[in-house]
């Protein structure tokens, strides 16, 4: 089957990889690195049945007002092939801040609109630069190669310094790995004292025996790593201060970087404090108890977490101030009803049987955070059907330069 050549209009951006989104007659053209108020001349594959394609874009005849030059030399933008050549990591680097916020805040109403959820959305930016906010980065290596994704291919682009970490020469500090065969994937978490904590994924790399602690340089140390679930070092490495700590172990869920982390505590509590709760309190999906930190300021809290290494961090976070509750939510037993619910799911959402028990907890207030706005929507949307009313639902700029963001809503029974 030939493929087509057309010129389009970019009309937005699709939500989970940041590319174009242009019509063609019935069809929607998906464009990597295209971005909304381009006009392009792109090549595209007829799609069958199917309603939508991804198509290469050819030329940019016109570009998009909102456009700025991308301050990462490693955006695609840079490169003569940036389909094959350039770091992927950041589609939304070359638009304002503005327009990217603004992008967001239309997937997340096109999300809500599915459910047949209209309502404002609380638009929130991120505090502070867009650039050198993450302490947690995601690379991959590949047969000597150590970066990230290209932008519409598997091939790894290596950089030697990351202009969104928060240690932005901390690749060049990591050479070393690219010695090993195979592939995989890299996590790694960097604290605000330089401590740097990686899991490993992937092939094994034989070899590999890290002695610990590694001083990579005068400000960054390497405490912890985690190879095929073996833990050298460290078992957890603290995101926050001395005097207000927060544990975590380098595999488990934390926020993007210490901006993102302020943001969400700080919605929880104007949320917390808009629902009144007057009673207990009962946070589902806990963590390391990153939000039960600033819950148990509003009532006694009770935390539901099942994952044996997060509990620990949890209870070194917390001692024995929040009761926790080691099961997972499809099976939690709720015998007494919360003033409130916090929910902060993983990013498929809640469950259809975690869902029937929280709905059945006839929790008067309940607080949802989501991390993917269909998912979120859904949730909503089944909240909603068992009688509850939205009261205020906030986008949350978490992750600039990313098509990423957090919904968190306030629902009232």
């Amino acid at each position: 089957m030939s493929s087509l050549r057309a010129t389009l209009q970019i009309h937005g951006t699709e939500g989970r990889h940041g590319w174009g989104v242009a019509r063609h007659e019935n069809l929607t053209v998906f464009l990597p690195g295209s971005l909304t108020g381009d006009t392009v001349e792109c090549s595209f594959e007829p799609s069958g049945k199917k309603r939508w394609t991804i198509g290469k874009t050819l030329s940019t005849l016109e570009q998009s007002p909102h456009r700025r030059i991308a301050p990462c030399a490693h955006h695609p933008e840079h490169s003569a092939d940036p389909d094959t050549h350039g770091c992927g990591g950041c589609p939304l680097m070359a638009l304002t801040p503005e327009m990217a916020l603004t992008e967001k805040r239309g997937y997340a109403l096109r999300a809500l609109s599915q459910q047949k959820i209209q309502t404002d959305l609380e638009l929130v930016p991120h505090k502070g630069s867009d650039l050198q906010y993450r302490w947690r980065l995601r690379p991959r290596w590949s047969h000597g190669a150590l970066g990230f994704n290209s932008r519409a291919s598997d091939r790894i682009h290596p950089v030697d310094q990351c202009e969104i970490s928060t240690f932005p020469g901390i690749f060049s500090l990591l050479r070393p790995l690219e010695r090993f065969k195979g592939e995989g994937e890299l996590r790694l978490t960097m604290n605000q004292a330089g401590e740097v904590a990686i899991q490993i994924t992937g092939s094994p790399l034989g070899g590999f025996t890290p002695s610990l602690p590694l001083r990579l340089d005068s400000s960054l140390t390497l405490v912890s790593v985690m190879i095929q679930r073996k833990v050298h070092g460290e078992p957890f490495i603290n995101l926050g201060t001395p005097d207000s700590p927060q544990w975590i172990a380098p595999h488990s869920f934390a926020q993007g970087g210490p901006r993102a982390n302020a943001l969400i505590q700080e919605t929880l509590k104007d949320l917390l404090g808009q629902a009144d709760c007057d009673g207990p309190i009962l946070e589902c999906y806990a963590g390391s108890g990153n939000l039960s930190a600033i819950a148990r300021n509003f009532g006694p809290v009770t935390a539901c977490e099942e994952e044996k290494s997060v509990r620990e961090a949890f209870r070194k976070n917390l001692g024995t101030d929040v009761k926790l509750i080691t099961t997972p939510v499809e099976n939690l037993k709720i015998s007494q009803t919360p003033a409130c619910m916090i929910l902060d799911p993983p990013r498929s959402g809640i469950s259809a049987l975690a869902m029937k028990r929280l709905i059945a907890a006839m929790a008067p207030r309940v607080i949802l955070f989501s991390c993917d706005p269909m998912a979120g929507a859904r949730d909503l949307g089944h909240f909603l059907s068992a009688g509850y009313q939205l009261v205020r639902i906030k986008l949350l700029d978490t992750m600039p330069n990313t098509p990423h963001f957090e919904l968190v809503s306030l629902l009232v029974k």
